[in-house]
């Protein structure tokens, strides 16, 4: 690592200048160290949704799961239980937009379609209630 130091006229006030490789390496690790944390919090939000579904607690479940598809909105694991509860809440028309608004972002921003099991679980669930 290169390091500079600049000295203010005066002599009083020394200032460390970083190499710009620096720099770039300490974002790139920032980075990594930030989707890493997602990735924990996008999981403990899914257990925890689990938790909920478990404890009859449905509607929390559902908060749960609109939060984390805010943030991630290409998040299957979290539209297929979403799926299911509000189909099991009888708020099919609800989970119907909420699958067509999953399916047209994960084509028009990664050029993908739903999972097989997605599909056949939209299809049981909300097209057959």
């Amino acid at each position: 690592m290169l390091e500079f130091t600049a000295y203010h006229s005066s002599n009083i006030a020394i200032l460390p200048l970083v190499s710009p490789m620096f720099v770039l390496a300490r974002i790139g690790w920032v980075q990594l160290r930030r989707e890493a944390l997602l990735r924990g919090w996008i999981g403990l939000l899914l257990e925890l949704a689990d938790l909920r579904i478990t404890r009859a607690s449905l509607p929390g479940a559902v908060d749960l799961l609109d939060r984390l598809l805010a943030v991630d909105p290409a998040n299957e694991a979290a539209v297929q239980r979403l799926i299911r509860l509000l189909a099991h809440l009888g708020r099919g028309t609800e989970a119907r937009a909420m699958y067509e608004h999953f399916t047209s972002t994960l084509s028009s921003e990664y050029h993908l379609v739903p999972l097989p099991e997605t599909r056949a679980l939209y299809a049981s669930c909300v097209l057959e209630s």
